[in-house]
């Protein structure tokens, strides 16, 4: 039930799903031409269409590199580098790709796949600040799709008597009812602490927080303030131990809390230094004739989603 940690991008082919381990590199190349190291046969590719980088070993970056019918995630145009999270919908021409990387561990962590923490989040920067800040601690995170559905995720890890400590739910992401989910968890699974998170708002109202804290819920709580979050480490400290509350015997660690802010820091500064391309307006995918006949793909790109890896 639990995904690998591994990071993979997952390509939708005509065969069916093509899933490509992301490791012992800092960067692919994606595009038609044979010198990319994800080959993609796909004429509305460009020659050199995407790239994805790695910064601190584990946070992946899609740049466009300047293509000609541009890239999207989540359908949204790429003009920078996007931070990727798990689940992210990734278009390229007329190729469908998946990212995921769902588990996360501390290092040095003897846990057997069971995570301390599930988190739903829509902003891949925003759960970045909590998988980073929950990972000092020592603490496993486990990063849900918005498509999951996490009354049946929780009944799952219930039967596989894995269930996590806490719930770490944006409500941005969720989209059910969550007044009834928080009633469901209290009564079905009281031992999981439940803490709301608004990824959009800066402040939530005093009357919001009420009444989910009487759902059962820790709290319903607002954005980090980022990029500069050693400037409100105070709000930061207010988030983590909210948290840790769920966890009796856990100190926090404020030494390693203030490393991994740092350790933010300097990543939202190394991803400002990525390349940014001049990306142009997509043009149409496979151009009409004046007949208004679509031309056919050349015969060696009518698989259009081979995948191949170049040799290092």
């Amino acid at each position: 039930m639990i995904a690998d940690t591994t990071p993979q991008l997952l390509i939708s082919a005509p065969a069916g799903i093509k899933r490509l381990q992301l490791l012992n590199q800092t960067s692919w190349t994606l595009g038609r031409h044979p010198s990319s190291l994800i080959q993609l046969l796909d004429n509305s590719i460009s020659r050199h269409h995407a790239r994805i980088e790695v910064l601190q070993d584990r946070h992946f970056f899609l740049v466009d590199l300047g293509s000609r019918n541009g890239s999207t995630v989540n359908q949204q145009l790429v003009s920078t580098p996007v931070l990727l999270k798990h689940g992210d919908r990734i278009h390229l021409g007329q190729t469908e790709l998946f990212f995921e990387q769902s588990l996360f561990l501390p290092e040095n962590s003897t846990a057997d796949n069971k995570a301390d923490i599930v988190m739903l989040h829509k902003s891949a920067l925003q759960g970045k600040i909590w998988q980073e800040l929950l990972l000092s601690q020592n603490l496993s995170v486990h990063w849900e799709t918005g498509a999951t559905d996490l009354k049946q995720d929780i009944e799952q890890r219930a039967t596989a008597q894995q269930l996590p400590t806490i719930l770490i739910i944006d409500v941005q992401a969720y989209s059910g009812n969550l007044v009834s989910f928080c009633r469901w968890s209290q009564q079905n699974h009281p031992d999981i602490s439940v803490l709301l998170f608004d990824s959009t708002q800066r402040q939530i109202a005093l009357d919001e927080r009420q009444k989910m804290t009487a759902l059962g819920c820790i709290d319903f709580l607002p954005a980090f303030r980022e990029p500069k979050l050693l400037d409100n480490v105070a709000g930061v400290v207010v988030h983590l131990n909210l948290a840790a509350r769920a966890f009796q015997d856990r100190t926090l660690r404020q030494d390693k809390l203030f490393l991994a802010l740092r350790n933010l820091e300097d990543l939202l500064q190394s991803a400002s230094q990525l390349p940014v391309a001049n990306v142009p307006a997509p043009q149409p995918v496979a151009a009409a004739q004046s007949n208004g006949v679509t031309a056919p793909l050349p015969e060696d790109m009518q698989d259009m989603t081979m995948v191949t890896r170049q040799s290092t």
